[in-house]
């Protein structure tokens, strides 16, 4: 029904409507050619035991670096899986149903996306006519070193780092006490 493909696009993800499931793949970059990996269907156990709810009918998927977000029809949700990086595979992490605690407007969702800071994920609700706001609370740090040293040489403190990653990072401030 949709699919999405990682950022780094090593997976393809795929939402299969009629078979209340998401399937995982892994793609080949030079040829494309796709391998499948993984399928979880509703009401059945993920690789971790947990037991995937309301997955019915997904009609949107959505990927980010660790989390895929599937938008369904029948079940009036959203399911969260948490995505392992490197492997791609996913496990079910929970589902958020219309018209359960705070959540409404998502009646038939066909639209999802998330903001640019990867604070909120946003649902539309065809049937409803609104939109759904969840905020995630897997934020990733800004900023991943791969290390930090510090030496004094000349009566100055000499600092040394190199960062893995950054993400939304103005820059660094260095403070002393």
């Amino acid at each position: 029904n949709n699919l999405d493909i990682s950022d780094d696009g090593n997976f393809v993800y795929v939402t299969a409507f009629s078979e209340d499931a998401i399937s995982v793949f892994s793609r080949n970059q030079t040829t494309g050619i796709l391998t499948f990996l993984q399928s979880l269907k509703n009401n059945t156990l993920d690789g971790s035991g947990n037991m995937i709810t309301d997955l019915d009918a997904p009609q949107v998927v959505y990927v980010t670096d660790t989390r895929v977000y599937a938008a369904t029809g029948v079940g009036r949700s959203v399911v969260v899986f948490e995505r392992n990086p490197t492997t791609g595979l996913l496990s079910f992490v929970e589902s958020e149903v219309d018209d359960m605690g705070d959540v409404a407007f998502l009646n038939d969702p066909e639209g999802m996306t998330l903001s640019r800071d990867h604070r909120f994920v946003y649902a539309t609700g065809d049937e409803d006519d609104g939109i759904t706001v969840f905020q995630d609370i897997q934020i990733p740090l800004p900023v991943e070193l791969m290390y930090f040293k510090g030496k004094v040489a000349k009566g100055q403190a000499m600092l040394y780092w190199q960062t893995a990653s950054e993400f939304i990072n103005e820059g660094f401030e260095i403070q002393r006490s």
